[in-house]
């Protein structure tokens, strides 16, 4: 399964990362006593600046480990724009007065510009380039656990496709359907995020699940449920439209929320979060043990939770059958102790089929 382009960098911290490339290149050039204290000034200005310059300044050691081919290929294309812009640069306008320049000059400012702007422009695409990637899926009924190379551990529920891209800053999921739990090991340097649906899901290193399953109705936007530490949930409607929208709770007006341990917040699928509610942690991921909860859900969607582990051979006769509402846990691939459960807690009987289907119909 291909991997889809790498997202951008959080808009929270991109525009950082661009001031620190541009200084650090003009570092490479070298600066003038004004451009150095302008830059000391913008050091000092807010934590990140400091942190994110030094990551340029490391990162731009790895340079030698490029292919001699590509560095080739860059000086090539370099030398060949020098000439180009040297010949249009007979004149430069300062401050609004024309200026006429040597070509020697003007060739030696067209290299600087250039150089200085592929320079960037390579820094940042090296920076971008993934270092690992993978994509996993489980099959129906299937659960499956993985280790990933920063040593975070993911479990994956049935039916279940992600793909995982690490880059140097930054490490991604991505929930294409399904459900998965994470433990994530802490590397400040490196968020972890999960993208899902309307949703992204930033931590440092925590534990916590996330669910995307808009096949089934009710349950089209994102639910994200955290047993130890804390996460940062993020939607928009630029993500992931839904078919069906979730009614189960009411939709407020943020966008993004903090979730420590025993907190769960879904979205309804059109970049819009519900209320955040509490959850046992010890009951975040409950499909990991072989278990399914519902609270307050319809017996459709009920029956259409079951239906991801396996043939329930259930069938609901009527629209309103469908509509009723049911709370409990049960076991995800032994329908026994729901199927004798449902008369007792609905107004509902069992009828066995000739065709080996048990319908669910009226109790009168």
């Amino acid at each position: 399964m291909p991997v889809p382009p790498p997202f951008p960098p959080a808009p929270e911290h991109s525009d950082v990362d661009r001031a620190a490339l541009a200084w650090f290149v003009r570092e490479l050039r070298g600066l003038s006593s004004q451009e150095r204290a302008a830059r000391d000034a913008w050091l000092g200005s807010h934590p990140d600046h400091a942190a994110a310059l030094e990551r340029w300044r490391q990162d731009w050691t790895g340079f030698d480990r490029l292919p001699s081919t590509s560095l080739s290929q860059i000086r090539q294309n370099l030398q060949r724009d020098k000439h180009l812009q040297a010949r249009r640069a007979g004149l430069l306008t300062l401050g609004g007065e024309t200026v006429g320049i040597k070509r020697r000059h003007a060739l030696a400012l067209a290299g600087t510009t250039l150089g200085v702007s592929a320079l960037g422009l390579l820094t940042w695409q090296h920076v971008q380039r993934p270092t690992w990637q993978q994509s996993f899926a489980s099959r129906r009924g299937q659960l499956l656990s993985l280790e990933l190379p920063d040593g975070s551990r993911v479990q994956i529920d049935t039916q279940t496709r992600l793909e995982v891209v690490f880059f140097r800053k930054r490490r991604e999921v991505h929930l294409l359907g399904g459900q998965a739990a994470f433990q994530v090991t802490s590397d400040i340097a490196r968020p972890f995020q999960v993208w899902a649906g309307d949703a992204r899901v930033t931590v440092v290193g925590t534990r916590f699940s996330v669910r995307h399953t808009p096949e089934i109705q009710e349950r089209a936007g994102v639910q994200v449920a955290v047993s130890e530490g804390q996460v940062h949930v993020q939607v928009s409607a630029d993500r992931g439209p839904a078919t069906h929208r979730a009614v189960s709770h009411p939709a407020t007006d943020e966008t993004a929320v903090d979730l420590v341990a025993g907190q769960q917040v879904s979205s309804d699928g059109l970049g819009r979060l519900m209320a955040v509610a509490g959850i046992d942690p010890e009951e975040v991921a409950a499909w990991r043990r072989q278990r399914v909860s519902f609270n307050d859900v319809t017996l459709a969607q009920a029956i259409a939770e079951f239906e991801r582990y396996g043939d329930t051979r259930l069938r609901i006769v009527s629209d309103d059958i469908a509509a009723l509402r049911i709370t409990g846990t049960f076991n995800a691939q032994d329908l026994t102790n729901f199927r004798q459960t449902l008369p007792q807690v609905l107004p509902v009987r069992l009828l066995a089929r000739a065709d080996g289907w048990i319908d669910i119909a009226p109790h009168s």
